[in-house]
């Protein structure tokens, strides 16, 4: 070797890869350890001088290695990047989601490299490519609140933001069912659902799932709807003999639940009718009861219910006293 090469060798040494292979798709999870395999090894005949590790959207290495000296390691990974030992194999521990990409182990040996015609160093082949992908079980970003409350008409709008990868699926669940987009007037997008007029029929629980191969997240909101009572047991017509009790059950249901009802005979409140004074009673649970009947009593006994937001219709039923 001429005085020129030594120079060379001993100033300034140029590596040059001649071609990288394709290794493969690493995939882990968020917060796990990837290996990212180099094919390299370190005995006595065949000791790397310099590992290098690059990312493709980085125009430096992130992870460069020079004999037995400390590596470098880019800011973003420190703390998280080490090799394998006595190997080239990256090491990244914690995996974040901002980690993926293509990585490129690059490996120089000092007693493989050859004089080219120009005077360059080259060394052998060893490039590596491989494809870190991360993955992530799904996660809220946001969520509706865990109870909400509107008045019958009114509109109501569910959103629920999914984050993971791969991107989760979402669906609406009411009260355990699954929904479908455009049942009973619910429009579904994804994570936004969409009523545009509330009925009583829309009181319930949703539940908001996100699903990816990692795992599933669910959130439930539950919905009321302010609305008038609905009368759902309406008292029936009764025949008693004299002196008999009479019973009458009503009962109804709406939001606010804190329903009151109101007893009617022939059109008269019964507090208000001599006719009933001392003999009636009524019941927190839509219960009236009228004590020792006697023909007299014959007539129409009507049901009100009531809460703060308004007033059912009232039902009636026909009460015939027999001698």
């Amino acid at each position: 070797m001429n005085g020129q090469s030594q120079a060379l060798l001993v100033g300034t040494i140029f590596w040059i890869l001649l071609s990288v292979e394709t290794r493969g798709l690493i995939s882990v999870s968020v917060g796990a350890t990837a290996l990212l395999p180099c094919p390299s090894s370190r005995n006595d005949q065949d000791l790397p001088h310099v590992i290098e590790w690059l990312r493709q959207d980085r125009p430096v290495p992130v992870f460069i290695k020079i004999g037995k000296y400390p590596p470098h390691v880019n800011p973003h990974f420190k703390g998280r990047m080490s090799l394998l030992s006595n190997t080239a194999t990256l090491r990244i521990q914690k995996v974040k989601l901002e980690d993926e990409g293509w990585y490129e182990c690059r490996a120089y040996y000092f007693k493989h490299a050859v004089e080219s015609s120009n005077g360059t160093l080259v060394h052998p082949s060893n490039g590596t490519l491989t494809k870190l992908y991360v993955t992530a079980p799904p996660a809220f970003k946001s969520t509706p609140p865990p109870s909400t409350v509107a008045r019958v008409r009114e509109s109501l709008l569910l959103q629920c933001r999914v984050v993971g990868k791969p991107p989760p699926d979402v669906t609406w669940r009411k009260d355990g069912w699954l929904l479908q987009n455009g049942e009973n007037g619910i429009k579904i997008n994804g994570g936004k659902l969409l009523v545009r007029s509330l009925t009583t029929s829309h009181r319930g629980n949703y539940e908001c799932q996100g699903r990816n191969p990692q795992g599933q997240v669910e959130h439930t909101t539950s919905v009321f709807v302010q609305a008038p009572p609905e009368i759902t047991v309406s008292p029936k017509d009764l025949d008693a003999k004299e002196e008999q009790d009479a019973f009458f059950y009503c009962k109804a249901e709406g939001y606010p639940a804190d329903i009151s009802y109101s007893w009617f005979f022939n059109g008269l409140e019964v507090g208000s009718c001599p006719q009933l004074r001392g003999r009636f009673r009524t019941f927190n649970d839509g219960t009236f009861e009228i004590e020792s009947v006697s023909k007299e009593d014959t007539g129409n006994i009507s049901c009100e219910a009531a809460n703060d937001f308004g007033i059912a219709p009232r039902v009636t039923a026909r009460l015939v006293v027999q001698c």
